[in-house]
């Protein structure tokens, strides 16, 4: 089991959770509604987006966001993971033991 962010991508896939999308425009880049899992130091940090260009409000928005990071940190801890937050927004996740 393997603390990376495609091994944690696979482990959310696979439960239901839309990953977050980027896409590039002329100008600008834009990204999807989903989670975003990515190398951080020694441990893979996940986190839950909103879409860029939504026009819901972080206080609508805010109790989809926590409970999708719930089911991140369920799924996570019962595969095994550690998950520890880091900040008001994202996780830190790593292989129990390592």
């Amino acid at each position: 089991m393997n603390t990376t962010p495609q091994s944690i991508s696979r482990i959310l896939k696979a439960a239901g959770i839309t990953q977050s999308k980027s896409y590039k425009g002329r100008i600008t880049s834009m990204s999807s509604e989903g989670y975003r899992a990515e190398k951080f130091s020694m441990y893979t940090k996940v986190e839950y987006r909103q879409r860029t260009a939504s026009f819901i409000s972080w206080a609508d928005f805010k109790p989809h966001h926590d409970e999708q990071m719930a089911r991140i940190k369920n799924i996570l801890e019962a595969k095994g993971y550690e998950v520890s937050e880091l900040g008001l927004h994202s996780y830190l996740v790593r292989k129990v033991g390592a």
